[in-house]
């Protein structure tokens, strides 16, 4: 057999059982009826996904629980944004009243509801965002100002995960990934990162 087929009906199977934990969780934490799930990304620190359900669109993230990571202060970041007057996505609590929820031993996740956008290719942002995003982006320091000081996330302690193996072993599985749901733009990004490694 091909070896790149065998990785591809691996990725496949891998991905088909994914799904089905993730729409298992989801369902039992959130009353979600799952009816499809896209990875989005894949990092040293977690992976995001698009979840489809009956009930709309949504961002699920499986985070690291580790000393560099923090994901339990995104939803209380953005909430406190939001009361602010700041848009941010909506953190959405589970059915026992919780934004985090365990995954696996050593990982957590949340979901928040899909936003709708655009993203420009580099260098082809329109005038009205150039100057836009500078003031959106001042309002948010100021704001986060008045906020609780954040725990550390890429210290000293970063460089303990983010080793020159597991660099190369994440932006490989992202190459995977881009390639199997044919995401042509990311996948130059990805070669050129491995090149530099």
């Amino acid at each position: 057999m091909d070896q790149s087929i065998g990785q591809s009906q691996s990725g496949e199977r891998r991905m088909g059982n994914m799904f089905k934990e993730i729409s298992s969780l989801l369902l039992q934490e959130y009353n979600l009826d799952v009816e499809n799930v896209h990875q989005m990304t894949t990092g040293v620190g977690g992976d995001t996904f698009l979840v489809e359900a009956l009930q709309g669109k949504f961002i699920y993230k499986i985070a690291d629980a580790n000393e560099m990571n923090h994901p339990e202060t995104e939803p209380e970041i953005c909430n406190y944004l939001f009361e602010k007057g700041i848009e941010v996505s909506a953190f959405l609590k589970n059915t026992s009243g919780n934004f985090m929820i365990r995954y696996s031993d050593n990982r957590v996740s949340h979901l928040q509801k899909y936003v709708a956008g655009s993203v420009f290719a580099m260098n082809e942002a329109p005038e009205w965002f150039m100057k836009e995003t500078p003031v959106l982006l001042g309002r948010i320091h100021n704001e986060l100002s008045g906020y609780k000081e954040l725990p550390e996330g890429i210290g000293k302690a970063f460089f303990q995960y983010m080793t020159l193996d597991n660099a190369k072993r994440s932006y490989m599985h992202s190459y995977e990934i881009a390639k199997q749901s044919g995401e042509t733009e990311i996948l130059e990004d990805l070669e050129f990162r491995m090149s530099c490694t």
